[in-house]
């Protein structure tokens, strides 16, 4: 894209050239459309591979009263599969408020771990409009083979915009999960009026974060799994005297009990920012009821409160992991200092050793050197011997 184009936009949130160019895919374009439409009542699904089918489908939805935007990347740190011109032309025609940036600049192509921590929501409610845009981080399972590590953090950033007059809904999902995906479609599909209420539109979200959170329990059970296999070990290994079935402590079990500990310190921070987003959500759409003056509560409040009522209990457990953590460190510290203790009394009697056998080597010098002397003697008396013998043969004769 220009940079003079980029730059009208430059005030509004939009990233610098160089920012676009890590996030968008230079040339490719896959964009998904599910949408209701109310006139001619029918679902549609679209797959949009180049701008002008894009501007096209953005153009003719005018009768829609339910819209999905699914944007994709190939993996969790590629491209968004998405020029960065159809995206800010996507952006303008759909009226996106700029916080939605925020979040769009946590994904695209990445070479290690980074801007992963934030999780959030933005809202705004005026002139018959609502807008909100969050993000929800949560952990899958993957299908890479070799690798002790089987669950993977991914992210999602959804934005979602309800006109309160016409009651109609546009969505944009970055990168939506498979379950996501799944339970969507199925929804959809069972939908028999298309007359919806405007409670049907924010049901979605409640809809959206159940899914989002189902893994937890299997995830911080994964964890639990690999501490206690690193526990155990500290434990029950014996110091200074191990035997043939002992359990051995290395260097490398403090490295395995490090990367437990990152990963629950990880989680706990995921846990507690989801939660703050189920609040925060639950708390926008109470003022969306307000507005359209809905003297009933959305039953999507319920569902909110228990999934952040579900990720405080989550929370706890990791809480109570962590200081299994600390526990586990302590021992191993424990086992380093005696063993520590152990080769340093084992060096005192090493060097007894040593001394007692320098003294010893010492005596076998001196008792060397008199033998030394002695033959000396014996070489002088056997040369005199040598010497008188045969004047003493002479005389006796």
């Amino acid at each position: 894209m220009a940079s003079s184009s980029v730059s009208r936009f430059l005030d509004a949130g939009i990233p610098s050239d160089m920012e676009m160019g890590h996030l968008f895919h230079p040339s490719k374009i896959r964009v998904d459309k599910l949408s209701l439409r109310r006139l001619a009542p029918r679902i549609d699904q679209i797959l949009f591979n180049n701008v002008q089918d894009l501007k096209e489908g953005l153009a003719n939805s005018g009768d829609e009263v339910l819209s999905f935007i699914f944007l994709r990347q190939q993996d969790t740190w590629d491209y968004i599969q998405l020029s960065d011109q159809a995206f800010v032309y996507l952006m303008r025609t759909c009226q996106v408020f700029t916080p939605f940036w925020d979040l769009v600049r946590g994904f695209g192509i990445k070479f290690e771990s980074k801007d992963e921590n934030i999780v959030g929501l933005k809202s705004k409610l005026s002139a018959g409009r609502s807008e909100l845009c969050y993000n929800v981080r949560y952990f899958e399972k993957h299908n890479r083979p070799g690798t002790k590590a089987i669950w993977s953090e991914r992210q999602v950033a959804l934005y979602h915009t309800f006109d309160l007059d016409d009651q109609s809904s546009l969505w944009i999902i970055i990168q939506p999960s498979k379950s996501m995906e799944l339970k969507l479609q199925s929804c959809v599909h069972d939908i028999k009026d298309f007359d919806l209420l405007p409670s049907d539109h924010l049901d979605i979200h409640a809809l959206f974060v159940s899914v989002l959170a189902s893994n937890w329990r299997s995830y911080i059970n994964y964890l639990e799994d690999q501490l206690s296999e690193v526990d155990e070990k500290a434990l029950n290994s014996s110091v200074g005297t191990p035997c043939r079935l002992d359990y051995t402590v290395t260097f490398r079990d403090v490295q395995d009990l490090e990367l437990i500990r990152r990963k629950l310190l990880k989680a706990a921070l995921i846990l507690a920012s989801n939660a703050d987003v189920g609040r925060s959500l639950n708390a926008h759409i109470g003022k969306v009821a307000q507005a359209l003056q809905k003297s009933e509560i959305p039953s999507s409040h319920e569902v909110l409160d228990q999934f952040a009522a579900d990720l405080e209990m989550h929370a706890k457990v990791v809480t109570l992991l962590l200081e299994k953590v600390r526990g586990t460190k302590h021992r191993h510290e424990e086992i380093s200092l005696t063993t520590s203790v152990a080769i340093r009394n084992d060096g005192s009697q090493i060097r007894k050793l040593t001394e007692q056998a320098t003294t010893a080597s010492n005596l076998m010098t001196g008792l060397t050197r008199k033998m030394r002397n002695d033959s000396k003697f014996m070489k002088i008396i056997t040369f005199l011997a040598l010497l008188y013998a045969p004047a003493s043969l002479a005389a006796v004769r």
